[in-house]
């Protein structure tokens, strides 16, 4: 039986890796930096990247151990960089540090980004790709990826890396705050407009959180993902507009164009479409589902 661990277990991600491992009768250990699991699972330790020794508290019996652990954001990424190098470069290298120490066999599962790639007009995106981060958020996923790397050549540190682009929905509660839905439904729940910037033409790939957390659990547990880097994309690829649309028709609201900030633009990477099509082959993974349904069953 694989033992899983999840870092950053209180996060969106996170607490639904956890909650469908649990309702598969997996054994998982949690990890985060608040006191106690949100979800109240008993099985959980709270550790602190600063303080280096609460990391020897992971369990060296793990198999999986999920990083979830981070900071998200893009431009402010630039007024909050030591923030961003010491939460996500810096605490990883610290776990990395103690794995070696311990000549661990525990394969990290990592979530890197969209916002690592070049983006290309109406082009579905492949894992070797151009490359092209424009925040420090996005560099740091890149640094983390080639640390991974360089762990792994080095003391044989296993690994597998998800690129994800946009994740939507919730299997734990009424909160949809995550990211660009998130925002959307905020708004438009309250009978507010929705605002986009430009005319929201730039295309993204979205995803289910469950279908999301299944790969993700899929990934850990076959052993041909190991020291691999997969796209998670999803089956819908579609503008940030037709998003827009879709729920402004579920609310009654409109659509507000507005100006693009000077910042917001010089970082839009443009269209950011996934070729998804190396996971979904491996796992032979079906999607349970599709934005457009989604939208359709939210209540009002």
């Amino acid at each position: 039986m694989i033992k899983y661990g999840i870092i950053g277990a209180n996060s969106y991600i996170g607490r639904h890796t956890a909650h469908l491992l649990l309702r598969d009768n997996q054994s998982v250990q949690l990890y985060d930096k608040d006191v106690v699991s949100v979800d109240n699972i008993k099985d959980y330790h709270k550790i602190d990247f600063k303080k280096p020794k609460t990391l020897l508290t992971i369990d060296e019996d793990i198999n999986v151990l999920y990083f979830f652990s981070g900071l998200t954001g893009t431009d402010k990424s630039f007024t909050r960089f030591e923030k961003f190098i010491e939460v996500n470069e810096v605490a990883l290298l610290r776990l990395l540090n103690i794995l070696t120490v311990r000549k661990s066999k525990t394969r990290i599962i990592f979530p890197s980004s969209r916002l690592v790639y070049k983006g290309k007009k109406d082009t579905p995106l492949k894992e070797n790709h151009k490359k092209e981060p424009k925040t420090i958020y996005a560099v740091n996923k890149i640094s983390c990826e080639q640390y991974l790397k360089i762990y792994n050549e080095c003391f044989g540190i296993n690994y597998t890396i998800a690129r994800i682009c946009i994740p939507y929905g919730n299997l734990l509660d009424e909160t949809y705050s995550y990211g660009t839905i998130g925002f959307m439904l905020s708004r438009a729940r309250n009978g507010n407009d929705i605002s986009i910037f430009g005319d929201g033409c730039q295309k993204r790939s979205f995803i289910h959180i469950e279908d999301l957390a299944n790969i993700l659990i899929s990934l850990g547990s076959n052993p041909k993902t190991k020291g691999e880097i997969f796209n998670i994309g999803g089956p819908d690829s579609i503008s940030i507009l037709e998003v827009a649309t879709l729920i402004a028709k579920k609310y009654d609201v409109k659509i507000k164009h507005i100006k693009w900030p000077e910042l917001a633009l010089s970082i839009e990477s443009g269209d950011t479409i996934f070729d998804s099509g190396k996971i979904e082959r491996l796992l032979n993974y079906q999607y349970r589902f599709r934005l457009q349904e989604w939208v359709k069953s939210l209540n009002q």
